[in-house]
């Protein structure tokens, strides 16, 4: 997807605030998705693919198919689950194709998700909350 001015989506400003897990609005960074993508091509491809330009080109238009599909959903200044934009991006790479780099991708969600029930877990030991009184709550 090529830009008139020269400049890709992911570069430019959207308007759009993210609601993070911790329930705090950041603003939204496409360059954090470039990341993860980018992280998944790695996990599949090895270390030889962070100098790839392919991976790189890839990335780029997987990241601006991201956005576009954002922008669209939302109206300027909109708000978006984090979730929802990790959702998008693993609708993205299956759609183009990329079913390895998904896979990477989905496998590293839940990786993060038993982490973070894990520190939920134990800051819960740490406050002293009885484990009957505790609530696990995924976000889908």
């Amino acid at each position: 997807m090529h830009q008139p001015t020269g400049q890709s989506q992911s570069t430019t400003s959207s308007g759009i605030q993210v609601i993070r897990r911790n329930g705090k609005v950041t603003n939204f960074d496409p360059s954090k998705i470039s990341v993860a993508m980018t992280k998944a091509f790695l996990a599949v491809e090895g270390g030889s693919a962070a100098a790839s330009s392919r991976v790189h080109d890839t990335v780029r238009d997987l990241t601006d198919q991201v956005v576009s599909a954002l922008t669209r959903r939302l109206a300027d200044n909109g708000t978006v689950h984090i979730e929802d934009i990790q959702d998008q991006v693993e609708l993205c790479l299956m759609r183009s194709g990329e079913h390895k780099a998904a896979r990477a991708y989905v496998l590293y969600r839940e990786r993060q998700n038993l982490k973070r029930q894990e520190e939920a877990a134990k800051r819960a030991e740490t406050e002293g909350i009885p484990q009957e009184h505790r609530v696990n709550v995924t976000l889908e």
